[in-house]
């Protein structure tokens, strides 16, 4: 049986999407987001708040450990983001992540999604330059 999803537009070949979107990063205690990148507006030190959130969509959140994380556990981190749905019907959706700690940097890059780090680096490229006007000035 095919059904209409009620996420996607009734327009063919529209891409479906959010609206009136709040996105809340919660870590475990010794990390915490620092950096956000992205289209979005952020009244507070929390909560990023997302006009329209498409699959395409793309925000970045820079994490930084402040204490000694131990090896023997995990840095857990969870994404919340409240949403209003195509039909108006308001959704929470979560997603939960634990992050293998490690003082090896050779275990660090075989886990990195390097199209990820690019992306983050480009960004951070971009920011700076603007903000700095000249490319030769601009340092991480």
């Amino acid at each position: 049986s095919s059904g209409i999803n009620a996420e996607w537009p009734l327009r063919p070949g529209a891409e479906p999407c959010v609206f009136d979107a709040v996105l809340r990063m919660r870590t475990n205690a010794g990390i915490r987001p620092v950096e956000f990148c992205g289209n979005f507006m952020m009244q507070n030190a929390t909560d990023m708040e997302i006009a329209v959130l498409k699959p395409t969509s793309c925000v970045t959140i820079e994490i930084k450990h402040d204490d000694k994380l131990c090896e023997d556990f995990q840095a857990y981190v969870q994404v919340a983001l409240l949403y209003t749905s195509m039909s108006g019907v308001r959704k929470l959706r979560l997603h939960n992540l634990a992050l293998p700690v490690s003082s090896n940097l050779a275990d660090l890059y075989k886990s990195c999604d390097m199209d990820t780090v690019v992306n983050s680096l480009t960004k951070e490229f971009g920011k700076a330059l603007v903000s700095n006007h000249s490319y030769k000035n601009v340092s991480f």
